[in-house]
């Protein structure tokens, strides 16, 4: 059904956000199209980095403590090397997609990288049994896989390459990222 509003064309939604993100959740490669193809879950990953960042600080205070160092010199690292996680990731992953023949977009993939990230907001979990930190990075890596695999539509080993290149592109960025503002706290 196509609704005219001011004289421009609506299109009707998909599904809604709440059922899409549930579907991401159960590593549906559907619901990470849809979120790489629909501007709409642009927030939603925004709050899910955002989350996971907070989580990965909350990990960082605790770790802090117990190491007897200030607690500024693992927050302010952990959350910015989440998002610099995200965004390497991101867009390292998107050049060798296209490489290997990928019509996936880059904020697509932002997108679908970002709701992946879901996982993460468990990092705080670690506070309690940092054995279970294990289990959230598999299933985040799980995430990832299925996001850059639904939103760049690549085969098994395309999407494989383009996750190793993006994660080690992001952890660098974000060691980059540690290393500096750790220097700079000093």
């Amino acid at each position: 059904m196509d609704r005219s509003v001011a004289g421009s064309a609506v299109r009707p939604a998909g599904p809604g956000i709440g059922p899409t993100l549930l579907g991401a959740a159960r590593f549906d490669a559907a619901a990470y199209r849809s979120i790489a193809t629909e501007r709409r879950f642009l927030g939603a990953s925004v709050v899910v980095v955002v989350l996971a960042a907070v989580s990965h600080a909350a990990l960082g205070v605790t770790w802090a403590h117990r190491g007897g160092w200030a607690p500024i010199r693992s927050v302010v690292p952990a959350v910015l090397s989440h998002f610099a996680i995200w965004l390497g990731l991101s867009v390292v992953g998107f050049g060798i997609g296209r490489i290997l023949g990928s019509k996936g977009s880059l904020s697509g993939l932002v997108r679908a990288v970002g709701v992946a990230s879901f996982p993460a907001i468990f990092y705080a979990v670690g506070v309690v049994a940092e054995p279970l930190l294990l289990v959230m990075a598999a299933c985040w890596i799980a995430s990832t896989y299925v996001a850059v695999r639904g939103s760049l539509e690549l085969g098994t080993a395309s999407t494989a390459a383009v996750l190793t290149a993006g994660s080690i592109a992001g952890f660098l960025l974000a060691g980059i990222t540690t290393i500096s503002v750790l220097t700079w706290l000093e």
